[in-house]
């Protein structure tokens, strides 16, 4: 694949008002890993403040406003950003909201709020590990003395124990586009067409936590590609849809 179709689809994904106000039509096969992830987040976050650093439409900042926290949504869509704005009016809750490139966060200070979340594979959206690694690196910059990072991606592996995620990744090691590295992929969006997703292995999220200053407290490997249940045992790994990495940023 050319640079330049590359280019288009990142392009399409950054300013496509469609996507935006259609984007949990689009992604309803997903609702068991939507309830699990706030279920996961509401035992990981009781107090404090809240950056969502690649938030969408919202989904995560509007329930956390609802339980009264102090939340800061950002999104690189500006569509995404009036999505989420309209829901919060709409039942009167508060929360910032920007319209940052999570990879550069320079208009936010740093050590501004105790927990930073990134979920449902937002960061794969973003394309070049270079790239990648100064989106988390901000993340954490952000992020308190002692605070936490909280990431999802999906699992470059998958379930392995299912056929379609092995064909998928013997794809991605022999047949992918050119231009595209390990673990990147061309899938198709209603919406916007052809769209650039990067699948992650939990070696790789601890090798960006590492870069970015934080230690990693806790991983939890979600069964299936639906992700919608924790997965346990030796083989979660490769048994995964994907996998949620908490990050704890050193004090000082």
């Amino acid at each position: 694949m050319k640079s330049g179709g590359i280019s288009l689809i990142l392009g399409k994904e950054r300013t496509s008002r469609e996507y935006a106000e259609h984007y949990f039509e689009t992604e309803s096969e997903m609702a068991g890993l939507f309830r699990l992830d706030t279920a996961i987040l509401n035992s990981l976050i009781a107090q404090g403040s809240v950056f969502d650093a690649m938030m969408g439409p919202g989904r995560h900042v509007v329930h956390l406003a609802r339980r009264g926290l102090s939340v800061h949504g950002n999104d690189f869509n500006r569509h995404m950003v009036d999505v989420a704005g309209k829901q919060l009016r709409k039942e009167k809750l508060k929360a910032n909201l920007t319209n940052y490139d999570v990879t550069d966060l320079s208009a936010i200070k740093s050590g501004s709020f105790g927990t930073v979340i990134c979920m449902y594979n937002a960061l794969g959206s973003i394309m070049g590990s270079d790239k990648r690694q100064a989106a988390v690196s901000e993340m954490a910059r952000v992020c308190k003395s002692g605070g936490r990072v909280i990431l999802h991606t999906h699992n470059l592996f998958g379930d392995l124990s299912n056929w379609d995620d092995i064909r998928n990744l013997i794809d991605n090691f022999l047949a992918r586009p050119k231009g595209l590295g390990r673990g990147d992929f061309v899938a198709h969006d209603r919406y916007l067409g052809n769209t650039f997703q990067h699948f992650f292995t939990a070696r790789e999220v601890s090798e960006m936590f590492s870069k970015a200053g934080l230690s990693v407290e806790k991983k939890i490997f979600l069964r299936s590609w639906r992700q919608d249940r924790i997965a346990h045992g030796p083989l979660r790994e490769f048994l995964s849809g994907g996998f949620i990495f908490v990050g704890r940023k050193a004090r000082r």
